[in-house]
C-alpha cells in the first residue's frame, strides 16, 4: 500500500500490530495514541522508512520497544509519554534523523541507553515525572543540535560530567528532582544555556562555583532548594537577568559579589525565612528592577541600596524583624512600589528627603507606625497609599492634601486614629477613601475639597456622631457606606443636587429620621437602612427619589408609618420591609408601578394591604408573582380575619 501516508489507530482496542504492518512503506504519519489494549509492537517497525511521526502517547501496557535493526532516516518525532517502557534498545541509536523525543511520565522507565549521545538530529527530549529514573547517561560525544532537556520529577541524584558536551543546551530543566544533592563541576561549560531550572530540588545544598565566564544564561530558578548560600563566583553569570531564589528556608548569606550582576533585572528572595543580612551593594545596577524580600528575617537594609538605581519594585511584604528603613531610600528615584505590608516592628517611616515623582504605590498596612512624616508630601507621584489595620496609628500629617496625584487611600481597621487632618487644598485625582473601622468622631468640614471622591466608605466606624454640612459639596461621590456607624444620629441636609451618588448605605446607623432634602440626591438607585433601629419615620419627599431601584429597611424596628407615595415611582422593583412594625400600606403604594419585589417577613403588625394595590398585582403580575406575595403575606402575624 505505497499510497497510504497516514495512519490514525488513536484510542482503538488493539492488542498489537502485524508484522505485515511494515509492508506500509509509504507511511509517514502514525498515530495509536491512548490504545490501552496495546502490549506490543512488530519487529518489523523499522522497516517503515518513509515514517516522519509515531505516536504512542497514553499506551500505558507497552512495555518493550523493538529493536530498530537498521537506520531511519525520516522519523523525526516520536512520542512514548505515558507508556509502561522500563528501557529503550540500544539500538535506539539507528534512529538518526529524531529531532524531538517524548517520554514524559513514564513511571517505570529505570534507565537511558548508553548510545543516547548517537541522536545527533536530537533537538528536545522530555523526561518530565519519569520518577523512577535515576541515572542519566554518559554523553560520549558531542551534541550540537539538543536544546531543550526537560529532567522534571526523576529521580536523578546527580548529572554526569560530560553533560558539558551538550553544547548547545539552551533550556535545562530539573524542577523537583527531590533527590538531587548535587551538580557536576563543568556546569559552567554549558555555554549555550539560557534557562537553568532547579525549583524544588529539596535535597540540594550547593551550587556549585562558577569557574568562567557564562554569558548566555538569563534565567537561574532556584526557588525552594536547600542552599544555604550562593559561592562568590556566581558573578561570572554576566548575562543573568533573573534570579530566583523563593522560599530557599536554609539560605542564610547573599555573597558579597552579588553587586556585580551587571545584566540582573528580577531578584526573587521571598520565603527566605532565615536571611537576616543583605549585602552592601558597591556599585551601582541600572538593571535591576524588581527586588522581592518579602518574608525574609532582615532587620535592616544596607544605606547603600540606594546605589540600585533603576529599582522600581520594592518587595518586603510581612518582614516581622525589620526595624527601620535606611535615610537614603529617598534616593530611589525609580521606584514605582513599595510595599512593607505586615512589618509588624517597623514603627518610623522615614523622611523623604527629596520630591519622588515615579513611586505611585506605597502599601504600609498592618505596620506599627503611628504616624507619617510631613515630608510624605514629596510622594508627589504617589497614586496608592494603604495603611489597612495600623492599630498604632493616630494621625496624618497636615500636609496631606499636597498629594495630588493620590487616587486611593485606605485606613480602613486604624482603630485609633481619630482625626482626619483638613483638606487645605482641593484633590482632583483622589477617588476611593476607606476609613472603615477607625476612630473617627466627625470629618472636617473642607473633605469637600476632594471633589473627584466617587467611593467614601466609612463601614463600622463606631464613634461617629455626625457628618459634615459640606458633604453635598462632593459632585463626583458615587458610593456612600455608613454601614455600622451607630451613634450616627443624624443625616446632614443635602443642600443642592447631587447626581452621581446612587449608593447609600446607612444600615445599622443610629438615625431617626432622614431629612426632606434627600430628594436632591437625584440619582440614588440603592438605599440601604437595614436595622435602623431608632428609624421612626420617613420623608414625605421619599417619593422624589425617581432612579432609586431598591430601598431595604429590613428590621427598622421603630418605623410604624410608611409614607404616601405621592407620584409614581417607576424604577423602584425591590423593596424590603421585613421586621418592620408597620399596620398597614397607605393606599397610594400602588404608585409603585415598578415593583417586583416586596419583603414583609416578620411583619407582626401588618393587618392588611391596600385594595388598589391587591388589584394592580392581580392586573400586572404573573401566578406565580402572586403566590409569591400571598405566601410572605401569611408570615405576618396578623391578617383580616383575626382581627
Amino acid at each position: 500500500m505505497k499510497e497510504l501516508y497516514e495512519l490514525d489507530l488513536s484510542r482503538t482496542t488493539l492488542k498489537e500490530l502485524p508484522s505485515s504492518v511494515g509492508n506500509l512503506i509509504g507511511i509517514k504519519y502514525l498515530r495509536m495514541e491512548n490504545c490501552k489494549n496495546l502490549v506490543c509492537l512488530p519487529d518489523s517497525f523499522y522497516k517503515l522508512k518513509a515514517l516522519k511521526t509515531f505516536d504512542l502517547e497514553g499506551c500505558s501496557r507497552v512495555e518493550i520497544f523493538p529493536e530498530v535493526m537498521d537506520t531511519m532516516k525520516e522519523l523525526y518525532e516520536l512520542d512514548l509519554s505515558r507508556t509502561a517502557l522500563k528501557e529503550l534498545p540500544s539500538s535506539v541509536g539507528n534512529l538518526i534523523g529524531l529531532k524531538y523525543l517524548r517520554m514524559e511520565n513514564c513511571k517505570n522507565l529505570v534507565c537511558l541507553p548508553d548510545s543516547f549521545y548517537k541522536l545527533k538530529s536530537l533537538k528536545s527530549l522530555y523526561l518530565e515525572g519519569c520518577s523512577r529514573l535515576e541515572i542519566f547517561p554518559e554523553v560520549m560525544d558531542t551534541m550540537e543540535g539538543l536544546y531543550k532537556l526537560d529532567l522534571s520529577g526523576t529521580a536523578l541524584k546527580e548529572l554526569p560530567s560530560s553533560i558539558d558536551n551538550l553544547i548547545g543546551l539552551q533550556y535545562l530543566s530539573l524542577k523537583d528532582c527531590n533527590n538531587l544533592v548535587c551538580l557536576p563541576d563543568s556546569f559552567y561549560k554549558l555555554k549555550s544555556l539560557l534557562i537553568f531550572n532547579l525549583e524544588g530540588c529539596l535535597r540540594l545544598e550547593i551550587f556549585r562555583e562558577v569557574m568562567d565566564i557564562v554569558e548566555r544564561l538569563k534565567l537561574l530558578d532556584l526557588n525552594g532548594t536547600a542552599l544555604k548560600e550562593l559561592p562568590s563566583s556566581i558573578d561570572n553569570l554576566i548575562g543573568l537577568k533573573y534570579l530566583e531564589m523563593k522560599n530557599c528556608k536554609n539560605l542564610v548569606c547573599l555573597p558579597d559579589s552579588f553587586y556585580k550582576l551587571k545584566s540582573l533585572e528580577g531578584f526573587y528572595l521571598k520565603g527566605c525565612s532565615r536571611l537576616e543580612i543583605f549585602p552592601e551593594v558597591m556599585d551601582t545596577m541600572e538593571r535591576l528592577t524588581v527586588l522581592g524580600l518579602s518574608g525574609t528575617a532582615l532587620k535592616e537594609l544596607p544605606s547603600s541600596i540606594g546605589n540600585l538605581i533603576g529599582l522600581k519594585y520594592l518587595r518586603m511584604k510581612n518582614c516581622k524583624n525589620l526595624v527601620c528603613l535606611p535615610d537614603s531610600f529617598y534616593k530611589l528615584k525609580s521606584l514605582k512600589t513599595l510595599d512593607l505590608e505586615g512589618c509588624s516592628r517597623l514603627e518610623i517611616f522615614l523622611e523623604v528627603m527629596d520630591t519622588m515623582e515615579e513611586l505611585y504605590e506605597l502599601d504600609l498596612s498592618r505596620m506599627a507606625l503611628k504616624g507619617l512624616p510631613s515630608s510624605i508630601g514629596n510622594l508627589i507621584g504617589l497614586k496608592g497609599l494603604r495603611l489597612k489595620n495600623c492599630k498604632s496609628l493616630i494621625c496624618i500629617p497636615d500636609s496631606f492634601y499636597k498629594l495630588k496625584s493620590l487616587k486611593t487611600f485606605h485606613l480602613c481597621g486604624c482603630s485609633r486614629l481619630e482625626i482626619f487632618p483638613e483638606v487645605m487644598d482641593t484633590m482632583e485625582e483622589l477617588y476611593k477613601l476607606d476609613l472603615s473601622g477607625t476612630a473617627f468622631k466627625e470629618l472636617p468640614s473642607s473633605i469637600g475639597n476632594l471633589i473627584g471622591l466617587e467611593y467614601l466608605r466609612m463601614k463600622n466606624c463606631k464613634s461617629l456622631v455626625c457628618l459634615p454640612d459640606s458633604f453635598y459639596n462632593l459632585k463626583s461621590l458615587e458610593i456612600f457606606d455608613l454601614e455600622g456607624c451607630s451613634r450616627l444620629e443624624i443625616f446632614p441636609e443635602v443642600m443642592d443636587t447631587i447626581e452621581e451618588l446612587y449608593e447609600l448605605d446607612l444600615s445599622g446607623t443610629a438615625l431617626k429620621e432622614l431629612p426632606s432634602s434627600i430628594d436632591n440626591l437625584i440619582g440614588l438607585q440603592y438605599l440601604r437602612m437595614k436595622n435602623c433601629n431608632n428609624l421612626v419615620c420617613l420623608p414625605d419627599s421619599f417619593y422624589k427619589l425617581k432612579s432609586l431601584k431598591t430601598f431595604d429597611l429590613e428590621g427598622c424596628s421603630r418605623l410604624e408609618i410608611f409614607p404616601e407615595v405621592m407620584d409614581t415611582m417607576e424604577e423602584l422593583y425591590k423593596l424590603d420591609l421585613s421586621g418592620t412594625p408597620l399596620k398597614e400600606l397607605p393606599s397610594s403604594f400602588d404608585n409603585l408601578i415598578g415593583l417586583k419585589k416586596l419583603r414583609l417577613k416578620n411583619c407582626k403588625k401588618l393587618v392588611c394591604l391596600p385594595d388598589s394595590f391587591l388589584l394592580e398585582l392581580s392586573a400586572t403580575n404573573s401566578k406565580v408573582q402572586q403566590k409569591a406575595c400571598r405566601a410572605r403575606i401569611e408570615t405576618c402575624g396578623r391578617n383580616k380575619e383575626e382581627k
